[in-house]
């Protein structure tokens, strides 16, 4: 694992290039639209399970399961409008104070839902870019908040990263293998 700047864990450098390479395979095998459906789905069932721990109910190891599909998805969705992770670490690192002061401001449960509303602005981008409507730069923008949200859930010990990788890592296999069996994702 590297340690970014802000001290956040990510993958090393050899898992991205092979997360990489499997989304390039999918991005090559399906259409916009398809790509674009399979996203605006993971992120509704995360947004599901956010409003069930909401409710209180015990859902650890399936809410890591859905943030490990969304951002599984973001990648995918970068890959497919050929947007760069530099250009998403840009746009993070612009908002990152604000979000910070934001989520510091206000209650768990509060911040809770701005989770979930910046997960529902990010289907609406990919939907309107999908359709040729929406510029690069609002899709770059819900890219990056979805990911500080996703931070924010595992500061907030709500996720453990470790645990979300590991099923990242899970689900980029059986996808990889769905790839060379031709039932894409």
């Amino acid at each position: 694992m590297d340690k970014h700047r802000s001290g956040r864990y990510c993958c090393s450098y050899g898992v991205r290039m092979k997360k990489q390479k499997i989304l390039n395979l999918c991005t090559k095998n399906l259409r916009k639209s398809q790509a674009c459906t399979l996203a605006v789905e993971e992120i509704s069932e995360l947004i599901t399970e956010i409003s069930l721990k909401m409710a209180g109910e015990n859902n650890y190891e399936d809410l890591c399961e859905e943030v490990a599909d969304v951002k599984i998805m973001t990648g995918l969705v970068m890959t497919t409008f050929d947007i760069s992770r530099k250009e998403i670490e840009s746009a993070k690192n612009e908002n990152r104070e604000k979000f910070v002061d934001y989520t510091d401001s206000h209650s768990y449960v509060f911040n809770m839902k701005s989770c979930i509303y910046e997960l529902a602005k990010f289907q609406k981008a990919i939907c309107k870019k999908a359709r040729g409507r929406h510029n690069r730069k609002d899709l770059v923008d819900s890219i990056s908040a979805v990911e500080l949200s996703i931070e924010y859930l595992c500061e907030v010990n709500l996720i453990d990263r470790k645990d979300c990788d590991k099923w990242e890592k899970k689900k980029m296999k059986r996808m990889q293998k769905r790839i060379r069996k031709h039932q894409i994702v």
